[in-house]
């Protein structure tokens, strides 16, 4: 399934932008929402948990009017900024963006020899934008980095995948294919393994399992007992107005400081496995034993049995 944005016409009556994705039928049944930025932004939301916002670019030419890359950046800033932050953005796209080692803050590799005017404004929106170029990421040969050939036959690495930072632990590679050879193109592929690495958050202050048949000891329930009582008595008197809800609040109050300080916690439970139950283990012997005494009466039919 192919979708497409289509390219506007400038003051010269020339193609601008235009940009597009190619979906497979996974995808497509995935797809919930697609938007129109501008001529050279489009973005395509699809369902999952998390949701993953992506988006298709194509930025003006290092030799394009100032104001059209200015514009083309802006906007690309915008709209990441006001991609809901719960969602996972993934902006792919032909930058005409080069970046020299020099600017190169990751331990991946870069292509370019140095940084030009679009590489610099990249460089900005990933620094604003909390993004990361994953092709700039991984330590990869040369031939495996340039992703445009010019009519010179000079190469380039102006192609990028852009991920969010936070998610970049989720890329497991990045690097550059040939085109399909129909295709006639003089970009190559750029492509990138993502695994979604998700970690439930810690559970603070969580509460305690107390042990309660530790109370059928009578030292351990005395002392409970007393704790309950004194603690009840402190906080009843301190009580001037005296509610139910009060009352309550000062009894589990009691109780809740009794526990903690002589109540056991208890013990985790091992997990139980079926076949190590106690009547299972009882019958398996029992049928075995049976087995030993037949085949001890019968040897005959017990070796054509086998």
């Amino acid at each position: 399934m192919l979708v497409t944005s289509s390219a506007e016409r400038n003051r010269s009556k020339a193609s601008v932008g235009g940009v597009g994705m190619l979906l497979n039928p996974k995808a497509y049944k995935a797809l919930t929402k697609i938007e129109k930025v501008s001529p050279r932004i489009m973005c395509a939301t699809f369902n999952g948990n998390p949701s993953t916002t992506t988006t298709s670019c194509y930025s003006p030419t290092n030799a394009a009017d100032e104001e059209d890359r200015t514009n083309f950046y802006s906007a690309l800033t915008n709209f990441i900024q006001n991609v809901p932050k719960h969602n996972i953005p993934v902006i792919g796209g032909d930058m005409n963006a080069k970046i020299g080692p020099s600017d190169h803050k990751s331990k991946g590799s870069t292509f370019n020899k140095k940084t030009n005017e679009n590489g610099q404004a990249l460089l900005n929106l990933l620094e604003e934008c909390g993004m990361v170029a994953l092709n700039t990421r991984f330590q990869k040969r040369k031939g495996k980095l340039w992703t445009h050939q010019y009519p010179n036959s000079e190469k380039a690495q102006i192609d990028y995948i852009l991920l969010n930072r936070k998610w970049q632990n989720s890329a497991k590679n990045c690097e550059v294919y040939n085109s399909f050879s129909p295709v006639g193109s003089d970009h190559r592929i750029v492509t990138s393994e993502l695994k979604l690495s998700l970690q439930a958050n810690k559970v603070k202050n969580a509460r305690k399992k107390f042990d309660w048949k530790a109370l059928e000891d009578e030292d351990i329930k005395r002392n409970y007992t007393i704790e309950v009582q004194n603690r009840f008595a402190i906080l009843n008197n301190a009580d001037n107005e005296q509610t139910a809800d009060s009352i309550y609040v000062s009894i589990m109050t009691a109780h809740n400081v009794a526990s903690d300080s002589t109540i056991p916690v208890k013990k985790k439970a091992t997990e139980r496995i079926p076949w190590q139950n106690k009547d299972v283990i009882e019958k398996r012997e029992r049928d075995l034993r049976k087995q030993k005494k037949y085949s001890t009466k019968n040897p005959r039919k017990a070796n054509r049995n086998k």
